[in-house]
């Protein structure tokens, strides 16, 4: 019997468009390990969870079969020696089919998993090396690396036959079966075949992109591609396939799994899980979870409660259940393509580009309503609420000046031409402080809605897009004149009090307390030291997703819109060491977003304005539950001394490698603590 053996469970990271980063709160955003088993020399190629039974094809050591009742302690009750190395494995009506070698295909009788037995097996050879299968009655559905497909009658499992072989273009790696057609993923398409007459295969079509595996449920099929990450299409008339979504993970993925509404995607060191549930706008529900081991990732299978992996290590078993993701709650369509946005008092003041300022009723976040609008002259791309005053940025019409105390009927109250490009704006007091692009700063005194005026102004050396201002310093997101903090004390006559320049350009700033928080077009978001404003430091750096623009700061998080990525959440409770934890893809192409609270609001280019709930903390959670059943119980208590007895992962409650009275006094306070 293998032994179950403890490893560091809290090892994990978040995968976005290429990116792992390391997560110092990763139990509260990626699925977390719960179980690891492995000894020297044994590995697991590929596992298949039946109920509370895990089938596991693990490499020499052959068949083993594990009772999963309790995932934080497995228990192996059968095994079955296998004469080579272990592969795929499939459990059909209490059989295990599994590939083993190269070409070699064994059936085992699990009706007792505690005494498999072997009835027979395929060793005539396939033509080339066995990658995938599927199971269907009495027929093996094979994907062959060197050939494409083969079907193979196991009427009799002592002596299975070849029925037909069909020579795909490329190299068959994964099948999948859906009524009369096999999709066989070969490397440079999905053949779709006719297998109306398994001893007579036809193709039917073929879809062209880099697919490595392929699983069909319902009219779709789901791709796991070479580079593009997950692609959907529909195949509810299978000869005439087409495409419905998809969703870039920015590596290439080996494998795909779905299960209700999750697919489950995978490559050779981590695992994604994507919400499914519409097809045509996959998104990501648990980010990448990075393997602690760096061990390589042959196979995986889920329940509805937990995740199972085999990899180069053994056999993990993950526990997604207690973590919460950001939902889109809400969303209104602008008549434009919106730019800027901001939310007071419940109402969202949208800068619409051609149509102006919309002006939306956000109280029912799950239903918002328009209330009315204002066509300014311009293009309307930045906006600052303040009370029901709203200062819009118009490009080359300037600043423009809204009153929306009556949102059906917004009156217009003033304008001020900058003579540059007004791109963005942060109204202090009487002041208004406007990023005009290639003229810098522009002050103006707004005291007087109807007759604003030029206060004072500073040229910076690049082009001014946006900017933060606290007390009497301005600091200025420069573009390609990097971060200009800028001396206001004298209005007239502003002075640079530093500079932090920058090879890329910077797109927005926010200051919080000595850190000023900076968004570039190249590389993600910087946090820089501003204590002493003249000499800033860049004390940290993350890289996002897509390219960074808009930020927007609430409580300990970052949020930074990206215009081909959506949104990315950052951790910046520590400054020094900024943490990705979602990225929210959004449909339009998200240009500005701020934070009230739990929520976030987006102004998502042509598709309007989205409102997502980033609550993001971990579901409150009965960790001495460990039955699963919602109550605490003395079963709770058995399963807690026999996981501590065995060193099982599930007794370490403060997940430090030992077993000892302080995890006692852990669980004894989760008990006492009760369910929520």
């Amino acid at each position: 019997m293998k032994n179950v053996i403890m490893k560091s469970c809290v090892v994990a990271g978040v995968f976005m468009a290429g990116l792992f980063a390391s997560d110092a709160r990763s139990q509260c955003t990626t699925p977390m390990l719960i179980e690891f088993i492995n000894e020297p020399g044994w590995r697991a190629d590929d596992v298949d969870v039946i109920g509370t039974t895990a089938y596991v094809s693990a490499g020499l050591d052959g068949l083993e079969i594990y009772d999963v009742s309790n995932p934080t302690a497995p228990v192996l009750i059968g095994s079955l020696q296998s004469w080579s190395s272990g592969g795929q494995i499939k459990v059909v009506n209490s059989v295990a089919y599994i590939g083993v070698g190269t070409s070699r295909m064994e059936f085992v009788d699990v009706s007792d998993p505690t005494a498999p037995v072997l009835l027979g097996y395929f060793s005539d050879g396939f033509t080339g090396i066995l990658k995938d299968f599927e199971v269907v009655g009495s027929l093996v559905y094979a994907g062959v690396h060197s050939t494409g497909l083969e079907i193979l009658d196991v009427s009799s499992f002592a002596s299975p036959v070849v029925l037909d072989t069909y020579d795909t273009p490329w190299f068959g790696d994964g099948v999948a079966l859906k009524g009369n057609y096999v999709y066989v993923a070969e490397n440079a398409s999905v053949q779709i075949l006719n297998v109306s007459n398994p001893s007579s295969i036809s193709f039917a079509t073929s879809i062209n992109l880099s697919a490595n595996d392929v699983h069909v449920k319902g009219d779709f099929a789901y791709v796991a591609t070479g580079g593009d990450g997950l692609m959907i299409y529909d195949v509810s008339v299978p000869t005439a396939p087409s495409y419905v979504g998809s969703l870039n993970t920015g590596e290439s993925l080996q494998g795909v799994f779905v299960k209700g509404t999750i697919a489950y995607v995978w490559n050779s060191g981590a695992f994604a899980m994507i919400d499914v549930s519409d097809p045509s706008f996959p998104t990501f529900v648990q980010g990448y979870g990075q393997y602690p081991f760096g061990d390589p990732l042959y196979g995986l299978d889920a329940t509805n409660d937990f995740v199972f992996t085999a990899s180069g290590e053994g056999l993990k078993i993950f526990d997604p259940r207690d973590f919460s993701v950001p939902q889109l709650i809400g969303e209104l369509d602008t008549a434009g393509a919106s730019k800027g946005i901001d939310v007071e008092n419940s109402v969202a003041y949208i800068a619409d580009n051609l149509f102006g300022l919309q002006i939306m009723d956000v109280s029912g976040l799950y239903s918002p309503v328009s209330l009315g609008s204002y066509d300014t002259p311009g293009f309307a791309v930045g906006v600052d609420a303040v009370g029901t005053m709203a200062y819009v940025t118009d490009l080359a019409q300037g600043l423009h000046i809204i009153d929306a105390s009556d949102p059906a009927s917004p009156a217009f109250l003033g304008t001020y031409n900058t003579p540059g490009l007004a791109n963005n704006v942060m109204v202090v007091g009487n002041r208004a402080y406007v990023a005009d692009f290639g003229q810098g700063l522009q002050i103006i005194d707004v005291s007087d809605p109807s007759a604003p005026f030029l206060l004072g102004s500073y040229d910076t050396a690049g082009f001014a897009y946006s900017l933060d201002v606290v007390g009497s310093i301005v600091y200025i997101a420069d573009g390609s004149g990097g971060l200009e903090m800028v001396d206001v004390s004298i209005v007239s006559a502003p002075v640079s009090l530093g500079n932090l320049p920058s090879a890329v350009a910077l797109m927005d700033v926010v200051v919080i307390g000595e850190y000023a928080y900076v968004t570039d077009d190249t590389f993600g978001m910087w946090v820089v030291d501003i204590a002493a404003p003249s000499f800033p430091i860049v004390i940290s750096s993350i890289a996002l997703p897509g390219i960074s623009e808009s930020i927007a700061i609430e409580g300990s998080r970052a949020y930074v819109t990206s215009s081909t990525e959506g949104v990315s959440i950052v951790d910046i409770s520590t400054p020094t060491l900024p943490t990705l934890m979602y990225s929210v893809v959004t449909p339009g192409i998200a240009q500005d977003v701020v934070a009230v609270g739990s929520d976030f609001y987006v102004a998502d280019g042509g598709q309007g304005m989205h409102i997502v709930d980033a609550t993001m903390g971990c579901v409150p959670m009965c960790h001495a539950d460990l039955s699963g059943d919602g109550a605490l119980d003395f079963f709770d208590i058995a399963m807690f001394l026999s996981a501590f007895a065995t060193n099982s992962a599930g007794a370490d409650f403060n997940q430090d490698g030992s077993f000892d009275f302080f995890d006692i006094a852990l669980f004894l306070t989760a008990f006492s603590d009760g369910c929520p």
